[in-house]
């Protein structure tokens, strides 16, 4: 009876430790639920850079036994890195991150982005084994255009995924007014352009139509190419490089969706440009960097991307620097910009930054991976802050569509800019458009009856140098008129 009487006081117990425990729990930030993962489903196809159309995968964790909110569950999407030529959404910190996250109540997904850049056409060699899961002779690319190419591809698939979301926000349950981003190294890099190039201004040149590349030599084929599955062969690549296309990677005006991106999460990650300076009026999405000062990888504050592990094989193994490699603003280099910024008056986002002081060398890296500077070492940890940091947003996002962002383009971009010759017309969207370019006086100089294209090219050879103004006036809508300058020299 005793023994009987005691198990009744044990579940007693039991049921109030988990009464309390449960009032205790905080929404979004406590892991209380299971989760059930679907794994390869298709949220897009896409070019990649060698030509061939691709299909983008990701799998997607749901909570099972949660209270769906009225407005939907908050969406977050996590990004895996691999210095754009190798990693996966099956990756150990992605994959942590979504099904945590999805514990927490999020709608959660770890996607896969274009990935490849084209190598040197001359074989650069380190007898190197392998590098944080990368080959050194694969990091040589034919130049830093490449870099600024491979991370505007990538953060273009973050905005599709996004948008697949919200065409199906009914199936997912989720609210377009409340995503958020989290990624790790290129992925970083990745999740950071995503949220912030959120003005056409935020193209740079680099992803607009620049000259055909040479062909990369043949030994990157097995050890590059084939090995990290991002294409078949040398001979099959078209070299070309197109204009990647707008911001969003929309490539027709019924692709666009409408939604807020109010957080973002990088971790040991960096911008190619400054893409702040554009932002818009109002609250942007909170940013949250982590990273270590002794990163060999991505530089802390400002550099060469593989800066460090460059100099240290080039000092002590003979090989030669790494090739082609474009300089970067790291975590505290972005902190340094956005304190400027915000000085100068500029719409900055409210950013948390977490530095350890890991300052173990070049060497003591080398021989001990555990004091790498380009890694996470307490993924639940640095999780759970960004949890909390994330879910201060989340009982603000409501389901206003005043709290949305539109995500559409009234921008006709241009390349390149002074012209001389020929110019390339980038449209937002594939609509019918009557095209007329006027000189500064106000004389019509060219007229153009019909386009429906995104991307066209112009022969403008036969301008005068001088300032003239582009109009494109979609033929379905009048009162939708873009304009733009260009210079002929």
């Amino acid at each position: 009876m005793k023994g009987l009487y005691a198990r009744f006081i044990l579940l007693i117990g039991f049921f109030l430790f988990a009464f309390y425990n449960n009032l205790s729990a905080q929404n979004y930030i406590d892991t209380l639920f299971n989760i059930e993962v679907t794994p390869d489903i298709e949220y897009g196809k896409a070019v990649n850079f060698s030509g061939r159309e691709i299909n983008l995968l990701m799998d997607v964790a749901t909570p099972q036994d949660d209270t769906i909110p009225a407005c939907g569950r908050p969406l977050i999407i996590a990004v895996h890195g691999g210095s754009f030529i190798a990693g996966t959404r099956r990756d150990p910190l992605p994959q942590f991150w979504m099904k945590s996250f999805a514990k927490r109540g999020y709608l959660a997904a770890s996607i896969e982005t274009r990935l490849g850049m084209f190598q040197e056409n001359s074989f650069i060699h380190c007898q190197v084994d392998g590098l944080n899961g990368l080959e050194w002779d694969c990091l040589n690319q034919t130049d830093t255009l490449e870099w600024y190419r491979a991370l505007y591809r990538a953060q273009q698939d973050v905005k599709r995924a996004i948008r697949y979301f919200v065409r199906n926000k009914d199936i997912y349950h989720i609210n377009p007014a409340a995503i958020y981003l989290i990624g790790e190294s290129a992925g970083s890099f990745t999740v950071i352009n995503a949220a912030f190039m959120d003005s056409p201004e935020d193209k740079s040149f680099e992803s607009g139509l620049l000259a055909d590349v040479p062909k990369p030599a043949k030994e990157y084929e097995g050890q590059c190419i084939k090995f990290y599955n991002f294409d078949v062969a040398i001979d099959s690549m078209n070299l070309s490089r197109p204009d990647l296309g707008n911001i969003d990677g929309i490539s027709n005006s019924q692709d666009t969706g409408n939604f807020r991106i109010q957080g973002v999460a990088g971790f040991y990650g960096g911008v190619l440009q400054d893409i702040f300076s554009h932002a818009p009026a109002g609250t942007l999405p909170l940013l949250y960097l982590f990273h270590q000062p002794n990163d060999l990888i991505v530089p802390f504050n400002y550099g060469l991307i593989f800066q460090g592990v460059s100099n240290f094989f080039a000092n002590n193994f003979g090989c030669s620097g790494i090739y082609n490699r474009p300089h970067i603003l790291g975590s505290k280099g972005i902190q340094t910009l956005l304190l400027e910024l915000g000085n100068s008056g500029k719409n900055i986002p409210a950013l948390t930054t977490v530095f350890t002081n890991n300052y173990a060398d070049d060497w003591a890296q080398f021989l001990d991976p555990s004091k790498s500077g380009h890694s996470t070492q307490d993924p639940w940890g640095t999780g759970l802050e960004v949890a909390q940091l994330f879910a201060s947003r989340i009982s603000d996002s409501g389901c206003n569509s005043s709290n949305i962002y539109k995500h559409t383009s009234n921008v006709l971009s241009i390349y390149p800019n002074p012209a001389s010759s020929i110019l390339h017309l980038n449209f937002p969207d594939d609509a019918n458009y009557e095209l007329q370019i006027w000189n500064a006086v106000g004389r019509e100089m060219l007229r153009i009856n019909k386009l429906n294209q995104i991307n066209a090219t112009l022969n403008i050879s036969n301008l005068l140098p001088g300032i003239y103004f582009i109009r494109a006036i979609d033929l379905k809508n009048l009162s939708r008129v873009l304009v733009n300058k260009i210079i002929v020299n």
